[in-house]
């Protein structure tokens, strides 16, 4: 017996050495290198651990490291570069600096505990940086937020920061997607791109931001290209691939979705209090009614014979560095404020045309005539309407007097002469990290390197105006900017660009708004019910006043109503009666809620706990609410349910724990169950949580009366 025990033993101890000798091997190898992110565990050595001025700093994997801790949440993880030096301006602190801000300093002394390589925080989170395991970051609760390895490939240039998931956790943020609000399973690509009517994974904001089901999360604060995988090739781990070689990686220690929330906001910038006629409703071109004066007077004198509320007027016709188009603009400027609302001015993300050669990006070689991105499935030529071209002039923002003229010579002159109130902000996907034609780098004034020039530059650009242009408006003005990246919040309003008037896209663009709701960005708006017409094939499925009506249902409980569309598109004032009766009564439901929205519109931008919030906001521990991509809350009161199916005359929907009442009859529900809740064409399922802390509800629920009222009548109620 013995004998066959040692001959086991021996037999196991030859195996073991061979996978020893194997893995010694592979370590060696390319291959395996590139896999090495997603194997956990035993594969990362970390050594010569210092803990000085606030900072602990080690070696992991043969990369040097440091880690410090930051108010509110978050400890941060840096990497050096390949001079040795720590580069402290990552994304949020870059775009601080270039606006003029400036640069908190948030790092927090930290408290080394009894064990040498084990660190306590002053909000009592704790960091353990152990061989093997790299970083470990716990909650003051003692709950383990994430496990961070820095990982070291052959594949020049790249980074991987890996990690393991907990197998139930899902994964949400990482910006704008109309795929799923839970990213877990997915490989994002950082890289913002001009998408037409998509459903996948691409957009045009992407944010390398992630909150767990957990209530931590994680945030890389870089603008350089990269990819976030979140379980895609290892279902249990994530993998921060950064192919320009730098880590900022911020570990938020807490429990909570709305803590991740916030403590990327400190980083990156709140968004600011929108106008007061911000929350109204904005109507975009039809093209090519607002080419002219004309075309917008007699369209908005339509609005008016209908008893369409509208707050301001959106122009695409007339450019704003185009001056040949401004002579038609001062006809709408003076038809416009004689009603007294407010007129927006389209323009392109830093493209100034042909206008002051010195105060533009430039080549390597020394041409401003940039090559904008563009690939043939994801990005539009640019340029102008016809897309004619992939070449643009752009801005230098990093000199201050191009800066100035692009204000004080074009923006203030719009201002003082037509009373400009905002813009809509277009094609910000477009300028590339490098000039595409010839692959030579882009020289900023500055001299910055620009790595990361195409998500941070519509950012930077966008904020500016709207700052510039909120300074000036007698009222306050708006902004819509179609893509972004890090610290999109900072112009307040973004849109979801173009997508069809289809069921489909319906719901793509919900999860659109709540997947940024989730990734610090709190007012997302977009084209009401679809930009484009349904595509020929699925017309049937598709019929246009139904899919209009069920859009503007959902749109009446967001933040703003935003009409557009093109030629094939219908008007409001197009639809038969029964449409524009609906759309009248829903309009103007809206502007009844305008109290409601400000003051949680108020809250978004002090707390970053958007307008619109998924319903894991709701209760972040039920696991319905977890999983729930199809309703959602409007501020903390009303539990909004969209039909999102044609023909649908009816939908389950989940109550969370507590009491909650039909607007519509007042039939009051306990929570913690599902519901099957009729809805006929004109109405849209809404609830009011009895628990709701809003100090306008009672008024908001008074002024909205008249229109439930008119919703009961037509469902014969």
């Amino acid at each position: 017996m013995g004998l066959y025990l040692s001959k086991i033993v021996a037999y196991l101890l030859s195996i073991l050495s061979m996978f020893t000798l194997f893995g010694n091997i592979l370590k060696g190898n390319e291959t395996f290198n590139a896999l090495r992110p997603y194997f956990g565990g035993g594969m990362m050595k970390v050594e010569d651990v210092d803990c000085r001025d606030d900072a602990v700093y080690f070696t992991a994997d043969g990369v040097n490291c440091v880690l410090q801790f930051t108010e509110p949440h978050g400890w941060r993880l840096r990497t050096a570069k390949e001079d040795g030096t720590f580069d402290d301006f990552g994304a949020g602190q870059t775009l601080a600096r270039d606006l003029g801000e400036e640069v908190p300093d948030t790092v927090r002394p930290i408290t080394k505990d009894a064990n040498k390589n084990s660190f306590t925080a002053p909000d009592g989170s704790r960091a353990v940086v152990k061989s093997g395991s790299g970083v470990t970051v716990y909650t003051p609760s003692g709950k383990k937020a994430y496990n961070v390895d820095v990982i070291q490939t052959d594949k020049k240039g790249t980074l991987h920061v890996a990690g393991s998931l907990d197998p139930l956790e899902r994964l949400y943020g990482t910006g704008e997607k109309f795929n799923t609000l839970d990213q877990r399973g997915e490989r994002v690509e950082v890289y913002s791109m001009d998408v037409w009517s998509v459903s996948d994974g691409r957009s045009y904001i992407q944010i390398p931001v992630v909150a767990s089901s957990r209530g931590c999360g994680m945030f890389m604060n870089r603008y350089e290209h990269q990819f976030m995988d979140l379980g895609f090739h290892s279902k249990n781990r994530f993998d921060f691939e950064l192919t320009a070689g730098t880590c900022d990686l911020y570990i938020f220690a807490t429990e909570s979705i709305s803590d991740v929330l916030y403590g990327y906001s400190v980083i990156s910038g709140f968004a600011p209090e929108p106008a007061d006629w911000a929350y109204g409703t904005q109507v975009c071109r039809y093209s090519p009614e607002f080419s002219t004066a004309e075309g917008v007077i007699d369209a908005m004198n339509k609005y008016d014979e209908n008893g369409f509320p509208w707050d301001a007027v959106i122009v695409e016709g007339c450019e704003a560095f185009n001056r040949g188009t401004w002579g038609e603009l001062a006809k709408m400027a003076e038809f416009v404020h004689s009603r007294g609302k407010k007129l927006m001015i389209y323009t392109q993300c830093g493209n100034i045309g042909s206008y002051k050669e010195e105060y533009m990006v430039h080549n390597a070689l020394g041409s401003s005539n940039i090559n904008c991105v563009y690939a043939s499935d994801g990005f539009n030529y640019g340029y102008g309407y016809f897309y004619s071209s992939r070449y643009m002039h752009y801005l230098d923002l990093t000199d201050p007097n191009a800066v100035a003229w692009m204000q004080r010579g074009i923006w203030k002159e719009l201002i003082d002469k037509f009373g400009i109130d905002g813009a809509k902000i277009d094609f910000c996907e477009e300028l590339p990290d490098y000039c595409m034609n010839d692959e030579s780098t882009l020289v900023f004034a500055d001299g910055r390197e620009t790595a990361g020039a195409h998500q941070w530059y519509p950012v930077a650009y966008n904020t500016m105006l709207f700052r510039f242009l909120n300074e000036n408006a007698s009222d306050g003005a708006m902004v819509f900017a179609r893509g972004g990246g890090i610290g999109s919040q900072r112009y307040a309003f973004s849109w979801t660009g173009d997508q069809r008037r289809e069921f489909t896209y319906l719901k793509n663009v919900l999860r659109a708004v709540l997947s940024c709701g989730l990734s610090g960005m709190p007012f997302l708006s977009y084209d009401m019910s679809g930009y484009a017409n349904a595509r020929p094939e699925y017309a049937e499925l598709n019929p246009e006043p139904e899919v209009f009506v069920r859009g503007l249902e959902y749109t009446c409980f967001s933040a703003n109503i935003e009409t557009h569309g093109w030629a094939v598109v219908s008007r409001p004032y197009d639809f038969d009666d029964e449409t524009k009766n609906l759309y009248r009564i829903y309009a103007n439901m809206h502007d009844a809620l305008r109290p409601y929205l400000k003051e949680f519109g108020k809250v978004a931008s002090e707390t970053a706990m958007p307008l619109m919030r998924a319903m894991v906001l709701c209760d972040e521990d039920d696991l319905y609410c977890q999983a729930c991509d199809n309703q959602y809350m409007l501020g903390d009161a009303f539990l909004v349910a969209p039909i999102l199916t044609h023909s649908s005359e009816s939908r389950s929907i989940y109550l969370p724990k507590g009491s909650w009442t039909d607007l519509y009859t007042g039939k009051v529900y306990k929570g913690g169950t599902t519901i099957i809740y009729d809805a006929p064409l004109s109405k849209i399922p809404v609830l009011i949580n009895n628990d709701s802390a809003s100090v306008t509800l009672s008024e908001t629920l008074e002024a909205i009366a008249p229109y439930v009222a008119e919703i009961n009548a037509l469902c014969g109620e």
